[in-house]
């Protein structure tokens, strides 16, 4: 499928990021990782359907004609400096999400700071564990299949990031929070040994809110708005696979007022239509997801509206604020 420039993502050849590795002195350093473009997702066994075909045809067809060329610079224009923040805001499964705290965006060319370098929004960064980097790529492929909805029904993605890494000189703090230092190839565990290419895998996403908590009541439109989103992902063939109350955060006011078109309505399975809206929430961790094929489309939608409707009244309908530990732990609005 052709895709289509978002005119509202900013895209970096290469991010130069600090706070996540250390030396072998102890002494913080700044690793150098280059975007990588991910491959598309793979395709369902039983075909892509015609319908969803169609229904991406309605929406790349409608981006042509309302948004124009992108202001923006091309991809490998821009470089990105940042910083993470000491402690993870999440922990999860596969990664860990880290706040941005300081970012600064330059011009590969000359290193100077275009100007409008002030409209890249609040940024956090998902950081694979050592050994489940493929997760975190599926993710960034579905984040790219789903560029044109951005900001729409998924957050902004800037970019995926990837490089191999010699743990026998370099310490990735997260994979190795207990790490003493000075460490030499003398401290290392001779069965053990760091591995010498370790890959590294960073997706860049905007910063959004928080998953609903708990109460008496959904919040207003929950319910509706996430039966939507979920009937969009289906009708373009994609099957989420892992829709929890963590995985649906609420869009940021800068998010919401930044949606610069409104998509057409789809084509739903049932052959109903599906309109588009402007949500207040954001689906979010794709690590799971898969493309649906002509096949499974109508059961995959009914099973979607099925978990949803069953979470709403599960976390909602009995009145409790009893919080889980992983829920209360939530602050970052993006995913595990």
């Amino acid at each position: 499928m052709e895709r289509v420039q978002n005119p509202n993502s900013f895209f970096f050849s290469k991010i130069h990021i600090s706070g996540l590795a250390k030396n072998n002195e102890g002494s913080g350093m700044t690793l150098n990782v280059p975007r990588v473009i991910p491959n598309p997702p793979k395709q369902p066994e039983s075909g892509w359907s015609t319908l969803a075909k169609d229904n991406w045809a309605l929406i790349h067809e409608f981006e042509r004609r309302h948004t124009g060329s992108s202001p923006l610079p091309q991809q490998d224009e821009l470089e990105l400096s940042l910083t993470i923040g000491n402690e993870p805001m999440h922990e999860g499964r596969n990664a860990n999400v880290y706040a941005v705290e300081k970012a600064t965006v330059r011009r590969s060319s000359d290193g100077s700071t275009p100007s409008y370098a002030s409209s890249l929004p609040p940024l956090v960064a998902k950081i694979a564990h050592e050994r489940n980097g493929e997760n975190v790529y599926k993710e960034a492929q579905m984040y790219s299949l789903l560029q044109s909805l951005q900001g729409v029904i998924v957050p902004r993605c800037y970019g995926y990031y990837r490089d191999f890494v010699n743990l026998q000189e370099t310490s990735i703090i997260p994979w190795s929070p207990e790490e003493e230092f000075p460490r030499s190839e003398t401290t290392f565990n001779i069965f053990q040994m760091p591995n010498t290419r370790a890959s590294l895998n960073i997706v860049l996403l905007e910063r959004l809110g928080e998953p609903p908590r708990r109460s008496k009541s959904a919040p207003p439109g929950l319910r509706e708005q996430w039966v939507d989103m979920v009937k969009i992902l289906v009708a373009l063939g994609i099957y989420h696979a892992d829709l929890t109350p963590v995985n649906i955060v609420e869009a940021t006011p800068l998010s919401a007022s930044e949606a610069v078109y409104k998509p057409p309505s789809l084509t739903l399975p049932s052959g109903d239509e599906c309109e588009v809206g402007r949500y207040d929430w954001r689906l979010i961790d794709f690590e799971a997801a898969s493309l649906v094929g002509t096949t499974g489309m109508k059961r995959h939608a009914a099973h979607h509206v099925y978990m949803v409707n069953h979470l709403i009244d599960h976390d909602f309908g009995r009145g409790g604020d009893e919080d889980t530990e992983e829920e209360g732990q939530r602050t970052d609005g993006n995913e595990n």
